[in-house]
């Protein structure tokens, strides 16, 4: 048989320490982990919302221009030859849009017919894409964002058809500033912790609710490029342009085609998360170290109280006086109790066996002294005949 491996109580104290602690740290760890999850879902959900609420506001801005072109283009002095009086009305009605540069009538050769800026008539479209737009689909269009070459400010073209008897006769369009955008991105309630960001179809930033002036007619990170691409809406962690972490989520508007990009920091959500962890393992750490001294504590208690009942017990089976010893654990108190006990019914039956061991002996001394007596008496006998 192999000889069994022994093990001291103190071991198995601190293992049952263990035992007992892990468990419920592991389970502890499992909960904030999941509570993780579940906060980073909530916010990925928080973020597709706003930017949906967003994608509403910006297409409700472009409706509006849509709409104001749309009124112009039922004007009967767009159908003059001479488009003075439509010039003049188209200046009355551009102060009444703080976001709008110019308004511009363009005939389907892309030529410029009238224009508010003041430029030349009949002169081609520098930013044809637009009014190309409006004439190949008969819808209205809006084109992405480009740097006015005069002003240098950032444009956006939106274009509506001027149809008559069924026919498309002129492209009626504005030309707006883009931080009209950025001025509806800033209004927006709770973009003030993260960062909004719109892009026209080809992923250029249109409008961006800080840095603006920075930022606006380059591309986002390619990251956002590759995944906004790929579907009209979703969530995930990512790194803004400022280099900042974020739970990053977008939507795509139907109407324009533009996407809105929410980037919220990540470190104010994570900060809590982390501190939660390392407050978890710190309390996990501190309650295994004193676990481990209390067991280490007791141990001694317990080692202390079976080495002296193993004293008892050696002295009790060489039949010395036991020493006395007691314990605060019942079962260390238990077992002095019952060497006690044990010793005294053995010193009584030592007692009890040494009388016994007296009487036969005595016993004994008498039979040999009869024994003794009647060979003397056989012998005196024997001489006596002999005599």
């Amino acid at each position: 048989m192999h000889p069994l491996t022994r093990v001291r109580v103190r071991t198995l104290l601190v293992v049952l320490i263990l035992v007992t602690t892990l468990p419920i740290a592991a389970f502890a760890v499992w909960v904030v982990w999941r509570s993780t999850e579940h906060q980073a879902a909530l916010i990925d959900v928080q973020n597709i919302e706003q930017a949906r609420a967003v994608v509403v506001a910006v297409d409700k801005e472009i409706e509006a221009t849509i709409s104001a072109l749309n009124v112009l283009a039922l004007l009967e002095p767009i159908d003059e030859p001479d488009k003075t009086r439509f010039s003049q009305i188209a200046a009355r009605v551009l102060p009444l849009h703080a976001g709008w540069q110019m308004i511009r009538l363009v005939d389907p050769d892309m030529n410029v017919l009238s224009s508010t800026s003041g430029s030349p008539d009949n002169v081609p479209v520098l930013d044809p894409d637009w009014a190309l737009e409006v004439i190949e689909t008969g819808r209205a269009a809006i084109s992405g964002v480009r740097q006015d070459s005069g002003s240098g400010q950032w444009v956006v073209s939106i274009g509506v058809p001027v149809q008559r008897r069924g026919r498309l006769k002129y492209v009626l369009g504005v030309r707006v500033y883009a931080k009209m955008f950025g001025d509806i991105l800033r209004r927006r309630k709770g973009t003030d912790e993260g960062v909004v960001t719109l892009l026209d179809r080809r992923t250029v930033i249109v409008a961006r609710s800080r840095n603006e002036d920075r930022y606006v007619g380059r591309p986002p990170t390619p990251d956002f490029a590759q995944r906004s691409r790929q579907a009209p809406e979703g969530s995930w962690r990512t790194v803004l342009l400022e280099g900042t972490a974020a739970y990053s989520a977008w939507t795509r508007s139907p109407l324009s085609g533009w996407t809105i990009g929410i980037g919220l920091p990540a470190a104010p959500v994570d900060g809590p998360i982390r501190r939660s962890f390392v407050t978890l393992i710190a309390g996990g750490v501190a309650l295994s170290a004193a676990g481990m001294l209390f067991a280490i504590l007791l141990g001694r208690g317990l080692i202390r109280a079976q080495t002296s009942a193993t004293a008892a017990a050696a002295a009790l089976a060489r039949g010395e006086p036991m020493p006395p010893f007691k314990s605060r654990v019942a079962e260390a108190h238990e077992l002095a109790e019952g060497l006690r006990e044990a010793a005294a019914i053995l010193e009584t039956r030592l007692r009890e066996r040494d009388r016994a061991q007296a009487e036969a002996d005595r016993h004994r001394a008498m039979l040999l002294e009869r024994e003794t007596s009647a060979r003397q008496a056989a012998e005196a006998l024997s001489r006596a005949k002999d005599e």
